[in-house]
């Protein structure tokens, strides 16, 4: 199996799925702070809220759901909603493991250095793999959810070492 560029989800996908699973996150911390006793109008408390939703993203939103075996394997609920999908290099299934260093570390803890995320995120535009930083880090391509069949379908030995070509 080889892919293409053509398989890779352009850069608006990418942003939106971002965008949808940021509102699903920020409603949830927004909720859990409220039942936690906070307001949200209490100094200082947005950018907490903003930090724990980051982190919370990163550690217990997209993980496990990139991690599902099947058809959603690769999706969070944004993703899912666009039709796109992260595959690991070798265009195998996501693993818990390569999930955790895409989006914990490759996101949220470096996303807390200042400026990180706003390069991560358009540096795609200028990639010529379509690839962020945390991308790079963990190995993964973002696609469109049709362009790499699905772990299962994948015969013993059928994935390249790198299936979109190019360097690392």
């Amino acid at each position: 199996m080889r892919a293409d560029r053509g398989d890779l989800a352009s850069y608006g996908s990418r942003v939106g799925a971002t965008l949808l699973d940021s509102v699903i996150v920020a409603v949830v911390a927004v909720i859990a702070a409220i039942l936690a006793g906070g307001s949200g109008a209490e100094e200082n408390t947005t950018g907490y809220i903003v930090i724990g939703a980051a982190l919370l993203s990163g550690l217990l939103y997209a993980p496990p759901l990139m991690c599902r075996s099947g058809a959603h394997n690769g999706q969070t609920l944004g993703k899912q909603a666009l039709k796109i999908r992260v595959v690991r290099q070798d265009a195998a299934a996501m693993t818990a493991s390569t999930a955790l260093l895409r989006e914990f570390v490759g996101k949220a803890l470096l996303g807390l250095i200042p400026f990180f995320t706003v390069v991560d995120y358009l540096f795609p535009l200028g990639d010529s793999r379509r690839q962020a930083i945390h991308d790079k880090l963990a190995s993964t391509f973002v696609v469109r959810s049709d362009a790499v069949p699905d772990s299962g379908a994948l015969e013993p030995g059928a994935a390249t070492a790198d299936p979109f070509g190019g360097q690392g």
